[in-house]
């Protein structure tokens, strides 16, 4: 099974929105911004923003959690453009500019090498206005890498009625992400998927060749100083 196939039908009880990373997205932004999503999944923050006036753009190479995007904002006034669209062709989408890009959840951890990160940032910067401004979430892989930490966090939902395991397995130059979803009365799902494990350096080495500027790191979306022991690497920079 696909790794994002088993997440896709409880995603948004795995992962739901979480308010201080709303809060800091929507800091980033004039009033009535537009916004580019890369990654949105089931439109975890896509949906909130376009119901805040945000004029949204969300993409996703995943088309049943685009698909629940789309279903759950259809009576909306002012939904979010959502497509199935790979962030590798970023260049090609042809949506105008935009005042905030974001792409958070460890979404560029699944490109393939640092070459496509680069062309990433680099899309994403020709994207913006003047004075645009990104956002990159990440999994502190500083830290993993460093420590060998392995395990990952229990994810503890409906009181322990599903729960989400996770590991990492380094391989090489990679990481194996492997997943063990367990649901009361329903069973035990199993998926593993490949990420690039990209370190503090390389994502900023990333934007500033892009042309960024006042590159900033965090350790969370609460303004936290990042250091070895963030959990997250949170990068932001404007253009």
């Amino acid at each position: 099974m696909d790794f994002y196939e088993m997440l896709g039908r409880y995603y948004d009880v795995i992962f739901p929105t979480n308010e201080k990373h709303l809060t800091y997205l929507k800091s980033m932004l004039p009033e009535r911004g537009r916004v580019l999503d890369v990654g949105c999944a089931t439109g975890t923050y896509a949906i909130p923003l376009s119901r805040l006036g945000y004029d949204v753009c969300a993409f996703d190479t995943d088309s049943p959690m685009v698909e629940q995007l789309v279903s759950k904002t259809e009576n909306d006034d002012k939904p979010p453009r959502a497509l199935v669209y790979d962030m590798r062709r970023l260049s090609g989408l042809n949506v105008g500019a935009f005042d905030l890009i974001y792409s958070i959840g460890n979404t560029i951890v699944h490109l393939d090498t640092l070459d496509e990160v680069g062309q990433l940032m680099k899309d994403c910067y020709e994207k913006l206005n003047d004075g645009g401004s990104i956002v990159i979430q990440t999994v502190n892989y500083d830290r993993v890498l460093d420590r060998n930490e392995l395990s990952l966090p229990l994810i503890d939902r409906q009181e322990g009625r599903m729960r989400f395991h996770r590991s990492y397995e380094i391989k090489d130059s990679r990481i194996v992400f492997n997943g063990r979803l367990e649901i009361e009365g329903e069973g035990k799902l199993e998926a593993s998927t490949i990420l690039l494990p990209i370190v503090s350096k390389d994502l900023v080495r990333a934007l500033e060749a892009a042309g960024f500027r006042s590159i900033k790191l965090f350790g969370s979306f609460d303004g936290s100083e990042y250091t070895l022991e963030s959990p997250a690497i949170v990068a932001v920079a404007t253009r």
